[in-house]
């Protein structure tokens, strides 16, 4: 079966609403043309790049669950490669070579306010499909959806990268602004 383009894209509208859900109107007007600024989406898709490279080296799936041990053939794990990279039939991480997860990008959509994340070659991006779908070439491959974050984790990268860019653009101390200085 040929490899699908795995794409995650991230709605900064969406996100920020869902974030800022709790502040007045008067605030979210103030921020909001900040989701729209190229460097603000730029940190924002580093932040989901390595927050996804990270949870994923740790072993967890885009919904914090815990990657299943691995059933590795008897082949395969007195094999050399299994060996000379360190794999272990307990410890699943997608990280053989560490290409497929360094190959991640992100892309700012210019057009709206969107990142979209995704990887860079075919080759990597076969083998996250491979992962995400599962199956592989011989139909061994576990599904391990390691690509993407829960809501939450988006709301937060959103939330955080808006203050920050919002504190220093100089604009007002948002620590001020909520208590009405």
């Amino acid at each position: 079966m040929p490899a699908i383009k795995q794409r995650y894209r991230i709605d900064l509208a969406e996100a920020f609403d869902r974030a800022f859900s709790n502040r007045s109107r008067e605030f979210r007007d103030q921020l909001r043309p900040l989701i729209n600024d190229p460097s603000v989406k730029s940190n924002i898709g580093r932040e989901v790049v390595r927050l996804i490279r990270e949870r994923t080296e740790s072993g967890v799936d885009k919904n914090n669950k815990d990657f299943k041990p691995s059933t590795y053939s008897k082949g395969y794990q007195q094999s050399l490669q299994f060996k000379i990279y360190g794999k272990s039939a307990s410890e699943v991480n997608l990280k053989l070579t560490g290409q497929m997860l360094a190959n991640m990008q992100s892309n700012a959509l210019s057009s709206s306010p969107s990142i979209v994340v995704d990887f860079a070659s075919d080759l990597q991006n076969a083998k996250a499909d491979g992962h995400i779908r599962g199956g592989g070439r011989n139909n061994t491959l576990p599904v391990r959806d390691f690509f993407g974050l829960p809501k939450k984790e988006e709301e937060r990268i959103v939330r955080e990268v808006v203050n920050e860019a919002y504190r220093s653009g100089g604009l007002v101390d948002i620590a001020d602004f909520i208590r009405g200085a």
